[in-house]
């Protein structure tokens, strides 16, 4: 009976809730053209019942008397909209995603700030848009979708000043930091920028004109990058986002690098063995290695073998293939896995976010990358007035060091040779001479001794190279409303980064057992041989160290009305900040792991070493590096002021002292300001808003600064120990310099933003000028008054830069399929205008590759100048020109240069990067489906291509494709302008190569446009109670060049002697939240 009653309560119940539900019609359209929008979902909040739209925006929803109905699109900002009892038909209206001018919220690490309000320069990056991007990297995924940042990938990645290799709106120094400001919540980033995980960031903001970026005064001259993490907020249902991302490289293409044929190759050593090259090497003191054809022609040459067996020798080299070799071993499709999951949520007192991110990569060289991360942040709500704010992020990174780079494999005392085989048909393992002769070491020590070759198909297996990278962050913060509108904020935030790469090299790794053995010292009989490194593994390892405080204390008042004053936004503070930097390193011999020992060594006696018997230490003796602590404090105020609803003034003060300058500045502090303007004209009455409906003028004008750790006013005197006595050493490597001051940069920035016919064209157009003063560089100095360096450190050097910020978006179709496309227009080039550093008049101190700054007054500071060139005579000699008449007096060609410049033999090509450069974005939506293709292109500039030299050629070994072009009769000269090949004692030979490699045959030009990346999402129409949203995307990247302006096919981003263009990359990502 009991059953009976419950089954029919229940019942009940179902037939009363069915009662309390009832259908809700409607229709869905978009908020600025009213066209009915398809394929949105509608969820009851209380009734948990879903529905679709259909293809005239119209559904049907079953509800709750009082309910509340959430509507959704992939292309729509989602809205909540409340159900009354009574209500039977609902019209909504969602506003497109991308079109929202108003909605984006500008963080510049202080404040954040309506779009409207702000009259300086930025460019906001959603999540949604860096995820269009794969891989692990935060800043890769801004390239091709942010205006007025320019990314020098490649053969540009070189540069110690640039590690980046991102600049934003070009250069503001000459040798200074040339790396944007990171910011990482409101706080500078001291850290390794690759341990920020992509899927813990929320929004990127980068700061680009000085309005912008003045309040961060001597730090912000490069721009600034604000990136803002995902956090909980208050009354908000807890949320779980879940991600996963494999992505998968193709392996490099390794016959791309510049290479001579194993034909050619072989020939090129015959040749010089025939011109004694090799001699001093075979009968050398030093027993260097020579390679396996010449050993054949030396063998040969001693009557040790026939002429057929040399000529059977050879032809079986010239079957061998280096990079397949190194195929078959090593090279392999890269592959990553990314997984990341976060939970937030809040109530009205507590807000929180938890999350974890787990990255594996394993690359074509069997390297991996392990990035573990975790994230913690939360808000307390201590009364009515009072937030506590806490949060700690910690990352944990582990590199495994996998085969060397196909192009760093050198043997026979540092030679690339193209016919090496790793591996015998059997299988085995092929020895190699590295460094020595084989016919030296096979018998050296009587057997005493550890095997002396080189393996190159096993040696990787006995070295284990890992690097270690652990990030703490940890964030406390405390906001008091004093009144309505004016709080206090005081925040703090503790660094700390560790690293350390440990290297181990077991007993059966060619460095462990050359190493033993270079310092073995035989004795009479076995038994009394001393090992003065002993027996064993050896481990290196190095060591650094960061720690870092921040804290900052400000009163922000912000607070609206209606009149003449509309809104006012204003904050005044003060920050302090410390960073104490240090490492060392060590070794430990004899090393074992298992068990653990080491045996102890003697670093302060000079040993006698085998093969030549000088007098060495045992090297890597314990050393620590000094200890680097610098310190800064700076005030500031910023106000943001709106009048008549439709005026719009920005102005900023900001001074700063650090403890790396001298008394003189110091005393002084260093201000940092802007002002700025604004106008919307869209909301005069007398603006026709059926034309533009928005339309917004402004204009700025400030000054930040550019700040060098490594730059001082006073004389530095590093403190060490010396590496054999373990004494206390000191030594000076710069002088004192009182008035050296940070560098500054002056930006003046005018543009609009605009919305044309309800949004179907949007965008900004900006134009700016910077002009950096007071520039680093060396100067001249009498060094006879110290015993030094013949220059010092100053302020020497100015530079100014034009440029245009351009971003146009386009909605062109707006109905079931909707197409919109964006183009990035971005033009800067930026000159030396005055420079007294030590021979900045030689050009021919210019004539590199252009990925260096090198200034010459009125040219960019990234140029490319060239020799004139006069073709080959008929001796296949590459001509210049002296005084205007041809000439092959090399010398006298580079003295002209130096004296002359571009007034002589040398001509000034154009700009090394693109003074042109940007993206076109396009995306096509259909119900769930949304397809993006983004295009780069870079335009207005030139490169260097590489080209034969000879001396390189025969030194190392590495060559060039052109080889095969050469001059090798007379009457070629007709067909090529490739030098014949010559022996290393002709006539300024050394100056031959150079002069050749720097004519401006080589220059070309480097305008291309390339298919970055196709990225397909699908969004799924989600009616599960639990699952809120889900989508599955496909990603292809780095799909190539579609169209360059020189002739040889080349990616002018990479040199392909040291650099080769990647390989495309697929990948597959999973997001879901619950």
């Amino acid at each position: 009976m009991r059953s009976i009653i419950t089954a029919i309560c229940v019942l009940l119940l179902v037939a009363a809730h069915a009662q309390s539900m009832h259908p809700l019609k409607g229709q869905v359209k978009d908020s600025l053209t009213g066209i009915p929008v398809a394929g949105a979902t509608l969820f009851s909040l209380f009734g948990k019942k879903a529905a679709l739209t259909g293809a005239d925006g119209n559904f049907t929803l079953e509800v709750t008397k009082e309910d509340t109905v959430i509507i959704s699109h992939v292309n729509y900002t989602t809205q909540r909209v409340p159900v009354k009892w009574n209500q039977s038909y609902l019209v909504a209206t969602l506003a497109p995603k991308n079109l929202q001018m108003e909605e984006v919220t500008i963080n510049t690490g202080y404040q954040k700030l309506r779009p409207n309000e702000v009259n300086g320069s930025f460019s906001v990056i959603t999540n949604e848009k860096l995820n269009e991007q794969k891989g692990t990297s935060v800043l890769d995924r801004l390239n091709g979708v942010t205006p007025g940042m320019l990314f020098k990938t490649g053969k540009n990645t070189s540069n110690v000043n640039n590690p980046s290799v991102i600049s934003i709106r070009g250069e503001s120094t000459i040798n200074g930091p040339l790396d944007p400001l990171i910011i990482l919540d409101n706080f500078p980033y001291d850290g390794d920028i690759n341990n920020i995980n992509p899927n813990d960031v929320e929004s990127i903001t980068v700061l680009k004109d000085a309005a912008a970026t003045s309040i961060y005064g001597a730090k912000g001259g490069n721009g600034v990058i604000v990136i803002t993490t995902k956090k909980g907020k208050f009354s908000s249902p807890v949320k779980v986002d879940v991600s996963s991302n494999a992505i998968v490289t193709n392996s490099p293409d390794l016959y791309q690098y510049n290479q001579l044929s194993v034909d050619e190759y072989i020939g090129v050593e015959e040749y010089l063995f025939n011109k004694g090259y090799f001699n001093s090497t075979i009968n050398g003191f030093f027993k260097q290695g020579i390679t396996p054809a010449v050993e054949v022609f030396s063998n040969r040459r001693k009557g040790l073998i026939s002429a057929a067996d040399s000529a059977a020798q050879i032809d079986y080299l010239k079957t061998g293939d280096a990079q397949a070799s190194y195929n078959s071993l090593y090279n392999r499709s890269t592959v990553t896995l990314q997984n990341s999951v976060s939970v937030r949520g809040g109530s009205s007192a507590i807000a929180w976010m938890l999350g974890g991110n787990y990255d594996r990569t394993v690359n074509y060289d069997r390297s991996k990358n392990n990035r573990v991360n975790f994230r913690f942040n939360s808000s307390f709500k201590l009364g009515k007035r009072v937030i506590l704010n806490a949060g700690a992020n910690y990352t944990a990174t582990t590199i495994l060091a996998g085969s060397p780079a196909y192009n760093s494999i050198r043997v026979y005392s540092n030679r690339a040779v193209p016919y090496l085989r790793f591996r015998d048909e059997a299988g085995n393992p092929i020895a190699l001479a590295k460094d020595y002769l084989r016919s030296y070491t096979d018998t050296a020590g009587q057997g005493r001794l550890l095997d002396w070759n080189y393996y190159p198909a096993t040696d990787n297996d006995f070295i284990k190279d890992k690097t270690n990278r652990e990030d703490l962050i940890g964030i406390a913060g405390l906001t008091v409303k004093i009144i309505d509108g004016l709080n206090l904020y005081v925040n703090y935030q503790y660094q700390k980064q560790t690293g350390s790469q440990e290297r181990l090299y077991k007993e059966e790794s060619y460095y462990a057992r050359d190493l033993i053995n270079r310092y073995t010292q035989l004795g009479a009989t076995p038994y009394t041989d001393t090992f003065r490194i002993p027996r064993g593994g050896i481990l290196l390892n190095n060591y650094s160290g960061i720690l870092s405080h921040n804290g900052r204390a400000q009163l922000a008042y912000d607070h609206r009305w209606k009149g003449v004053v509309t809104a006012l936004s204003t904050i005044a503070g003060m920050e302090l900040r410390s960073t104490v930097s240090d490492g060392g390193s060590y070794s430990l011999y004899g090393y074992q792991e298992d068990p653990l020992k080491s045996i102890p060594v003697d670093y302060y006696t000079a040993y006698p070493t085998f093969i030549t018997g000088f007098t060495s230490p045992v090297p890597f003796a314990p050393q620590r590096n000094a200890v680097v602590t610098n310190r800064f404090v700076s005030v500031y105020w910023n106000m943001a002021l709106t009048l008549y609803n439709r005026f719009y003034v920005n102005s900023s003060l900001r001074r700063d002292a650090a403890n790396i300058f001298g008394l003189k500045t110091n005393d002084k502090w260093n201000p940092f300001w802007s002002s700025g303007i604004g106008w919307e004209i869209s909301k005069e009455h007398f603006f026709n808003a059926n034309v533009f409906n928005y339309l917004k003028l402004k204009a700025t004008l400030g000054t930040s600064g550019i700040v060098n750790p490594n730059k001082t006013a006073d004389a530095i005197i590093y403190l060490s120990d010396a590496p054999v006595s373990q004494f206390l050493r000191g030594s000076v490597s710069a002088l004192n310099n009182p008035t050296l001051k940070w560098e500054k940069s002056r930006q003046l920035n005018i543009g609009f933003d605009f919305a044309y016919r309800h949004n179907l064209i949007t965008g900004s157009i900006e134009y700016y000028n910077k002009k950096g003063k007071d520039l680093y560089g060396p100067a001249p100095f009498n060094y006879t008054a110290w015993g030094g360096a013949s220059t010092m450190e100053l302020n020497v050097a100015n530079m100014e830069g034009n440029g245009i910020d351009a971003t146009l978006n386009f909605r062109v179709t707006d109905g079931a399929v909707k197409y919109t496309t964006s183009i990035i227009f971005d033009y800067n080039l930026a000159k030396t205008t005055k420079y007294y550093g030590p021979d900045a008049e030689k050009t021919a101190l210019l004539l590199g590759d252009g990925n260096t700054i090198k200034p010459i007054v009125g040219k960019p500071l990234y140029a490319i100048v060239a020799y004139k060139w006069g073709g080959l005579n008929a001796q296949g000699d590459p001509m210049g020109y002296v005084g205007g008449t041809l000439s092959t007096d090399y010398a006298a060609i580079r003295n002209e240069a130096n004296d002359k410049g571009i007034e002589g033999n040398v001509l000034y090509i154009g700009p090394a990067n693109p003074v042109i450069y940007g993206a076109w974005n396009h995306t096509i939506r259909w119900k769930g489906l949304e397809l993006t293709c983004n295009l780069l292109y870079k335009l207005g500039y030139y490169f260097r291509k590489d080209a034969l030299n000879y001396q390189t050629l025969y030194t190392t070994g590495v060559g060039n494709p052109e080889y095969t072009k050469r001059w090798q009769q007379p009457g070629d000269e007709a067909i090529t302008n490739v030098p014949a090949q010559v022996y290393t004692n002709y006539p300024q030979f050394i100056q031959r190569n150079t002069f050749y490699n720097s004519a401006e045959i080589h220059v070309l030009r480097g305008d291309h446009v390339r298919l970055q990346y196709i990225n397909l999402v699908y969004h799924p129409v989600i009616s599960h109670v639990f699952i809120k949203d889900a989508a599955v995307s496909f990603n292809v990247a780095n799909l190539g060049i579609l169209w360059r302006q020189n002739r040889y096919g080349l990616d002018p981003d990479y040199n392909y002697t040291t650099t080769i263009p990647p390989r495309p990359q697929f990948s597959i990502g999973l997001q879901a939240g619950f």
